[in-house]
């Protein structure tokens, strides 16, 4: 039955092509062509080095000209970013070479002819006009799938080149072989190659952006012996989704699709063993490229047992929260209901794991968080240590409070303050308390003061800059809504 069909579908093509009945005459005698096997014509790319017309070298009309001879009997013409789109086919018994070009004009149309093929190797292919006076003839070359590359490519060439990308999807209808390919990851050269990492082996295939950017093609090097799920990359994947941290390929005619991920991501019992009941410092962290990394020096996570995750801060008590990884062992899911870091609780795409860091981001909308964590115990600064030991020795009370420039000195007179190691905030008078919370940022060179905006205290909720501390007082200088707040604390 599939005999018969592959038989129907020849004969239909032929009958696409006018005018190659009857032997192909052309009104000229024929002239004889050798028999030459298909598959040394097709999936190839072949660059035009030669072009004679009735005796004159017209070559210059085919620079930076490619052609491709591809399954389906789809012919295709590249130039620069410009694709023609025609047919061809092999006939008389595969000796005449038949290109259709309908929709090309000069010297594009010069193609669409009746062929014979005087010579073909692995590399060369000359053909001629198959009509008596043969007084047209090509020279073809092999050239790399990269010359099909369109210059205005350089984005999605660039981000591809920039890193390497694990793949956390490949699978076609039914056939899904995400699970079999965890851990390999693709490294895609400037030169046209990518190179696919199994465990300590490498495979080489060749790669290229085209359609105006719209789609990647992979085509495997040639005497490789390669894993049969790693097959189904070999294809030409129209681009669904790109940013600089995830890809999204699909192919409709065969209901195929791949994602890849920038970064190398590991196996998951490699990974889990890696992080389980280890200590991870915040080594930096983004926001909308508004880099914040001072606002958590310090500070960092233990990854426990049981899913559970436990916060380590420069001032206040350890948080426990949860952690999980999930998705294509490409998601680490943080859950901190409180304190200093549960900023950080949502579900981050891991993009790169290498020399005992960890990348990852989080994107929602127009909101951009970037997180790297390093291994190891988060160390305070010595800057850090003298603010900590400075600000916790004694009581504090208000020696002076302004508004943009106006004194309001009697506003918490009679209040003392105590900031504990424990991050915990004490405020009183005579008559009341207000408890609140701090902790340090930027380095130690903030102040955060976390306070019930119902009270009297309001106003000192908020992210302080110190200006300054010694001789047994410290300035804050607070700025919000274009107003600015200064308050001045003496210890007693």
């Amino acid at each position: 039955m599939m005999k018969l069909t592959e038989a129907l579908f020849t004969f239909i093509i032929l009958l696409i092509f006018c005018g190659l009945a009857a032997c192909f005459q052309t009104g000229d005698e024929e002239r004889p062509g050798m028999s030459v096997n298909s598959e040394l014509i097709n999936s190839k790319v072949w660059k035009i080095t030669s072009f004679e017309d009735d005796g004159q070298d017209r070559s210059t009309l085919f620079k930076n000209v490619y052609l491709e001879f591809r399954p389906n009997f789809v012919f295709k013409i590249t130039k620069e970013c410009a694709v023609i789109e025609g047919e061809w086919i092999l006939a008389s018994g595969n000796t005449l070479l038949v290109i259709r070009v309908p929709d090309s004009q000069e010297p594009m149309s010069q193609l669409e002819d009746e062929w014979i093929i005087t010579k073909l190797t692995d590399t060369e292919m000359h053909i001629i006009e198959q009509d008596d006076k043969g007084d047209e003839e090509f020279h073809f070359q092999v050239a790399p799938l990269q010359s099909l590359s369109c210059q205005s490519c350089d984005n999605i060439t660039s981000i591809l080149v920039d890193s390497v990308w694990s793949i956390t999807m490949l699978a076609a209808g039914a056939n899904d072989v995400t699970s079999e390919t965890k851990g390999a990851y693709l490294d895609f050269q400037e030169d046209g190659l990518v190179i696919l990492h199994i465990d300590e082996e490498e495979l080489v295939a060749f790669w290229v952006i085209t359609d105006n950017c719209q789609s990647l093609e992979i085509k495997w090097k040639d005497n490789q012996m390669l894993p049969k799920q790693y097959l189904r990359l070999e294809d030409t994947w129209s681009i669904q989704e790109t940013d600089l941290q995830l890809i999204v390929f699909e192919n409709e005619e065969t209901d195929a699709n791949l994602q890849i991920v920038k970064g190398r991501i590991p196996e998951c019992p490699d990974l889990l063993s890696d992080m389980l009941n280890t200590s991870w410092f915040i080594d930096y962290m983004a926001i909308n490229d508004d880099d914040l990394s001072g606002h958590f020096v310090g500070t960092g996570l233990t990854f426990l047992e049981n899913d559970q995750l436990a916060t380590e801060v420069v001032v206040g008590p350890a948080v426990l929260g949860g952690w999980m990884i999930s998705g294509a062992c490409d998601r680490l899911d943080i859950e901190i209901q409180s304190g200093q870091l549960k900023v950080l609780s949502r579900q981050w795409i891991i993009t790169d794991i290498e020399n005992e860091k960890i990348t990852m981001v989080y994107e929602e909308g127009t909101l951009r968080m970037e997180l790297h964590l390093k291994k190891g115990k988060p160390v305070r600064t010595d800057h850090c240590v003298e603010l900590i030991e400075y600000i916790v020795q004694d009581k504090w009370s208000v020696k002076a409070y302004s508004e943009d420039d106006q004194s309001d000195d009697t506003r918490f007179k009679g209040y003392y303050f105590r900031f504990k190691e424990n991050g915990h905030l004490n405020t009183w008078n005579s008559d009341q308390q207000v408890t609140g919370k701090w902790y340090p940022i930027n380095s130690c060179r903030s102040l955060v003061i976390e306070i019930d905006k119902n009270s009297i205290m309001e106003p000192l909720a908020g992210e302080w800059e110190i200006e300054q501390y010694r001789d047994n007082s410290i300035t804050l200088v607070y700025e919000v809504m274009g107003k600015t707040r200064t308050l001045e604390l003496v210890r007693n």
